[in-house]
């Protein structure tokens, strides 16, 4: 198994500190360790940057991560079977980049702290996102891995006990 870091929207200028710094913290025990880290980012369709631009982010024309980025390619190329997933968009971009992720047939863990939803209606963002950990923690996708796990975790993870990725069949 081969893992890497997905942070989706992460330079949003209206991700709260909180987020931004777990984001952070993950990018940074990914790079330490070795392991990939992509960075994807929302831009218009005519906007469209090549597939490998020199600062390493990819960009989407649609809602998921994988929509006119290259993204599968990239993570094809380099043998990537699960993706740890965290950035902006709770209820959009979050959930369906998992949800495209699984259907293409990657494992997924949901970093459930490192994600931000944007406040709608009486909902707060706190309060999307923590609906969203679970309506995803819920989903089964028949011979796919989805987890989620608070960030502190996975960096343990990550830092501490790689074999335990390899032993659960992350």
């Amino acid at each position: 198994m081969t893992w890497a870091l997905l942070v989706v929207d992460g330079q949003h200028a209206a991700i709260s500190q909180p987020v931004l710094g777990r984001i952070q913290q993950l990018e940074r025990a990914f790079r330490q360790t070795g392991e990939r880290v992509y960075q994807v980012e929302s831009v218009a369709v005519d906007q469209l940057a090549p597939l490998s631009p020199a600062s390493g982010t990819l960009y989407r024309c649609g809602t998921d991560a994988f929509s006119g980025s290259g993204l599968q390619r990239h993570l094809q190329d380099a043998g990537i079977s699960c993706l740890v997933i965290c950035g902006s968009g709770s209820d959009s971009a979050i959930d369906a980049s998992v949800r495209s992720a699984l259907y293409r047939g990657f494992d997924v863990i949901v970093a459930g702290d490192a994600h931000q939803a944007y406040p709608r209606g009486s909902l707060s963002a706190q309060a999307i996102a923590e609906h969203h950990n679970q309506l995803l923690a819920e989903l089964v996708i028949p011979g796919r891995v989805l987890e989620v796990l608070p960030s502190d975790e996975i960096i343990d993870i990550v830092r501490d006990e790689p074999a335990l990725a390899q032993a659960v069949g992350w």
